[in-house]
């Protein structure tokens, strides 16, 4: 069991969040943030401040997800460099992206692990389909979610990997993780 760092140190470290969508890495990069002062870095947020709110991935230009991508890289390293804790949020899909992520921390002296969002797909399934009636956060269209869920690669062990399996609570997780 790991003990997540406290929000500034000598060496804060870059928590990269994984899972699917709607597995509650928003929620936890919240959490994550009131809780212990974590830096929350958010795709989606820098997404929303480059015009593309209530737009499909698949729609969102490519420079412009360049320049998101360069924006949260941004925003993490500056937080690092400050002594501050950074959870990053994204999707995270493939070994590739958490890879990339990682280098760049790494490439500024920061250390990652990696929180995964572990949750049952029969629940991320009812997350999606009960956003789709509530709308609670943006809609993702339904070929953009099955590529999502075709598409993710599980971290392996080697990943230096914290596991969320949906238990306890998160508030609680997030206590005892902090406790141990």
């Amino acid at each position: 069991m790991y003990i997540l760092e406290t929000k500034t140190s000598n060496n804060p470290t870059h928590y990269i969040l994984c899972g699917l969508p709607f597995s509650g890495k928003t929620y936890l990069g919240k959490l994550l943030q009131d809780k212990l002062a974590f830096v929350h870095v958010s795709l989606d947020e820098q997404k929303a401040l480059a015009g593309y709110e209530n737009v499909s991935d698949d729609d969102v230009p490519d420079e412009v997800w360049t320049n998101i991508f360069n924006n949260t890289d941004f925003l993490a390293v500056s937080a690092l460099k400050q002594g501050q804790t950074v959870v990053h949020e994204t999707a995270f899909v493939t070994k590739k992206w958490r890879d990339r992520a990682k280098a760049v921390a790494f490439t500024a002296g920061f250390q990652s692990k990696i929180i995964f969002l572990d949750i049952a797909l029969v629940t991320i399934r009812a997350r999606y389909e009960e956003n789709e009636i509530r709308a609670w956060r943006y809609k993702t269209p339904k070929n953009v979610f099955e590529a999502y869920i075709q598409e993710f690669e599980a971290p392996s062990n080697e990943e230096d990997v914290i596991i969320y399996d949906g238990q306890p609570p998160l508030e609680d997780w997030i206590e005892i993780l902090r406790s141990k």
